[in-house]
């Protein structure tokens, strides 16, 4: 969208739209540490350090004098407590101890999860489920039932109501609108976690070929924040092609969140004139801002991202990552790489679903023994094929409603539930998008690079290939954990996501654009 003779404004969650080349191999998760400590294995010949114990590379123990010096392995998981149990689930041979690293304070990587005290390693071997990237467990075949979803392609029994405490990065294209010749900022698909005074953890970087960052509400973007930036440009063929700019030439500055006076005018002020440049997070029904900077948003997207001051030139990115915690409900098993998978936000009653621009990354998810669920350029809930929609007048202050007057058969209802008034999905929802079914765009993947040291990373069997998805380019967006790229379903991979967005939607009214198939049931029901 243009703005004046500012150029095109587009925002960004963190999403890497490049092409990759395959990443072909063994399908076992590799350490992140260059030593191979806790690398999977099968066998002692599997392992450069240690030995084969318990399916990784490590050392016995009886206490934590007992593991390696310069290992990072600093704490003995002892038999008889959770973290072996975890570990060595399915072993005829359990041992005494097993070095492992500890946790508490610190987090544990992507792929382990805490357990009394220590990271335990939960991607064991990652067999390509039956939903694999032939598409055989497609929408008319066994994804649909859920042979991943009822357990039979996973190995792992999650508790039912064991709160997971995931790291999730959702990535976007942000078009920003203007009203009245003046930034409105760009109406988003889900709710973010704010208040008045503790907006998301978001940054948001500029990028041109000119940047004294030295205005008022920026800084200059660091060099992580800059190589993600220009990467992207390059991917999208934003430069280094004709009649565009040099990559080489491309600079960036931060653009600051607003703080004080200026975060209460951006929050409750349509007329901002005079504000410090910035930005905001506005959604009336957490109480955060006015409903009358919401009120021209639609119904699934009644939140904003506000940007004040005059338009940036050249381009936008902005990156979220969020912690949330899900609870799996009863009898989910795990399915396995390329099986049908719920991320979590799905669970919520209040979530709209998601949209077509975004790419949303779950770790440690209760779906999948790969502990990551991805959905890359899907519209909606995998749950719920036709959308709903919303109760008229909507009230941007409580928030929008789903129509009471849709008949239950249409309704919307939480995974794996029975379709009752009290599992309804409370607010609308869009309907699925029909070249993005849930068996392209939502299944369990694995982290196959990332930034070093923050492994594990996996390698991708035949028939996926590893693709940038995730840049963490703001050290304050906490997303290093889930940065890098992922096993995608060969090609599936979505390089222009607002042509996604613009797709015809699944209609039950209009034998065409029917959905395949019903969505995977994660209870096997």
């Amino acid at each position: 969208m243009k703005f004046g003779n500012t150029g095109t404004l587009v925002g960004l969650l963190a999403l890497v739209l490049g092409a990759a080349g395959a990443c072909n191999g063994n399908t076992q998760t590799r350490g992140g540490s260059e030593t191979n400590w806790l690398d999977m294995c099968d066998k002692d010949a599997d392992c450069k350090v240690g030995s084969c114990v318990c399916g990784v590379c490590t050392a016995k123990c009886t206490d934590a004098s007992g593991c390696p010096t310069g290992s990072g392995l600093d704490t003995c998981a002892v038999n008889g407590s959770s973290a072996i149990a975890k570990l060595c689930s399915g072993e005829t041979s359990v041992p005494s101890g097993v070095c492992l690293k500890s946790c508490g304070d610190t987090k544990c990587a992507s792929g382990s999860t805490c357990e009394d005290g220590a990271c335990v390693p939960t991607a064991r071997t990652l067999d390509a489920g039956s939903a694999g990237a032939t598409g055989n467990g497609g929408a008319t075949g066994n994804g649909a039932t859920g042979n991943g979803a009822t357990g039979n392609g996973g190995t792992v029994t999650m508790d039912a109501g064991t709160p997971t405490y995931s790291t999730s990065v959702f990535t976007d294209i942000i078009r920003f609108d203007t009203v009245e010749g003046a930034l409105a900022g760009m109406c988003l698909p889900r709710r973010l976690p704010a208040t008045a005074t503790q907006q998301p953890t978001c940054s948001v970087v500029t990028l041109g070929t000119t940047c004294s960052c030295d205005g008022a509400g920026e800084r200059a973007a660091t060099a992580a924040e800059l190589s993600a930036a220009v990467d992207l440009q390059r991917n999208q063929g934003e430069c280094d092609v004709a009649g565009r700019p040099a990559c080489s030439d491309l600079c960036g500055c931060e653009l600051l969140p607003e703080t004080g006076d200026a975060l209460t005018t951006c929050l409750d002020s349509v007329a901002t004139d005079g504000s410090t440049p910035g930005w905001c997070y506005v959604d009336p029904s957490q109480g955060v801002g006015s409903p009358d900077i919401v009120a021209r948003c639609s119904s699934t997207e009644m939140q904003v991202l506000r940007l004040v001051g005059p338009a940036p030139t050249g381009t936008a990115f902005i990156e979220c990552a969020l912690t949330t915690t899900v609870t799996p409900p009863p009898n989910v098993m795990p399915g396995n790489l390329g099986d049908p998978c719920i991320i979590g936000d799905e669970y919520n009653p209040n979530f709209s679903g998601f949209s077509a621009t975004e790419v949303n990354v779950e770790s440690q998810s209760p779906s999948c023994t790969t502990g990551v669920c991805l959905a890359a350029n899907f519209q909606g809930r995998v749950t719920c094929p036709y959308g709903q929609a919303a109760a008229e007048p909507v009230d941007v202050t409580t928030g929008p409603l789903a129509d009471p007057n849709t008949p239950a058969q249409d309704r919307c209802y939480m995974p794996g539930a029975s379709q009752t008034a009290g599992n309804a999905i409370a607010v609308p929802v869009a309907p699925q998008l029909l070249n993005r079914s849930p068996e392209n765009a939502v299944y369990c993947s694995c982290r196959c690079d990332g930034p070093a040291g923050e492994g594990p990373f996996c390698a991708c069997p035949s028939g996926f290939e590893c693709t940038p998805l995730i840049e963490a380019f703001a050290s304050s967006s906490g997303g290093a954990q889930v940065a890098g790229s992922y096993c995608l379903k060969a090609g599936t991979h979505v390089t222009d996501p607002t042509a996604a967005e613009n797709g015809p939607v699944c209609n039950r009214d209009v034998e065409p654009l029917h959905c395949p198939a019903e969505p995977p049931s994660p209870d096997g029901g």
